[in-house]
């Protein structure tokens, strides 16, 4: 249960903050950097996955996914206080993107560790069952999510679309902390793929800059064509550096099962599809809700 709550948590933080973006940004006056509230959450939990997947086989996985759960609960918290306290020279619409960024690196943690704790913790036969419940998560977080997001907001506050994590996040803490076993590898010596790293990180982060600075700059603009030729050239080097790899931070030989392959193309589609509009359509929806009766037809 503790698992299952860590994973629902990390999955409705996806989808219960844009329907709260439209009243975030009219608050925080931060139209222009509407985008960065859902795409540092996303960059950093993504990351974050292969990462601490890996370091979790060196070293064992308990304390990692706590991390992971107490690093979410506290950038919830201060993701809900963003903009009622003073944080160095950035505004609050400023601190909300730093702090999702982080809240994102410890939803990755939980997410990434979650499905591998189902390896070791239960047989063959019943892993197709739990890993079910896992899933069923996603699907919940991407139906209930949207819905609870604008209720909290037009109800409570959209900082409550943050707060909401709070006692869900420590009662799947104490659960984990007092149940789970602290399951170390014996004996066997790993190895950090830290090429693989570097690269998958500077092809991630220049692509999202590119593809978010896109509508402002267009195709053609020297930064975003810069940053999609890094992004190029970093993908071949990561490529190329897990070919090389000992211990490669992402296998390339799993995409030769067409399974995992085809899986992995329909989830990639899912997602623009799924979180394009989960973020943007409450913007178009609010300006058409407040918009004159008389200028409907304009809107």
């Amino acid at each position: 249960m503790g698992l299952l709550l860590s994973v629902l948590l990390a999955a409705l933080d996806q989808t219960i903050v844009g329907t709260a973006e439209p009243r975030i940004i009219a608050q925080l006056s931060g139209f222009d950097r509407y985008p960065w509230v859902a795409s540092a959450y996303l960059l950093t939990s993504t990351l974050a996955v292969p990462i601490f997947a890996k370091l979790s086989d060196m070293y064992g996985r308990k304390w990692f996914f706590l991390g992971g759960s107490a690093m979410f609960v506290l950038t919830s918290a201060l993701c809900g206080a963003s903009g009622t306290f003073r944080f160095g020279p950035l505004d609050g619409m400023n601190q909300l993107i730093f702090f999702r960024g982080l809240q994102g690196i410890g939803a990755g943690m939980m997410m990434g560790l979650a499905f591998t704790i189902i390896g070791d913790v239960f047989s063959p036969a019943e892993r197709g069952r739990y890993q079910g419940f896992f899933a069923a998560m996603w699907g919940m977080a991407s139906i209930f999510g949207p819905t609870l997001g604008g209720w909290l907001t037009d109800h409570i506050s959209w900082r409550a679309a943050f707060y909401v994590n709070l006692p869900v996040g420590i009662v799947a803490g104490i659960a984990i902390y007092t149940q789970f076993p602290d399951l170390r590898p014996q004996k066997v010596r790993r190895v950090l793929d830290w090429a693989g790293l570097f690269t998958l990180i500077l092809f991630f982060a220049p692509l999202l800059l590119a593809l978010t600075w896109v509508t402002d700059f267009g195709w053609g603009s020297t930064r975003v064509e810069l940053l999609l030729t890094l992004a190029a050239v970093m993908l071949a080097a990561f490529i190329y550096a897990e070919t090389k790899a000992v211990e490669p931070l992402l296998p390339l030989s799993l995409f030769r099962n067409p399974v995992i392959s085809l899986s992995s193309i329909a989830v990639f589609v899912l997602g623009m599809g799924m979180f394009g509009v989960i973020i943007y359509l409450p913007l178009f929806c609010r300006a058409c809700w407040e918009c004159p009766p008389q200028s409907l037809e304009i809107c």
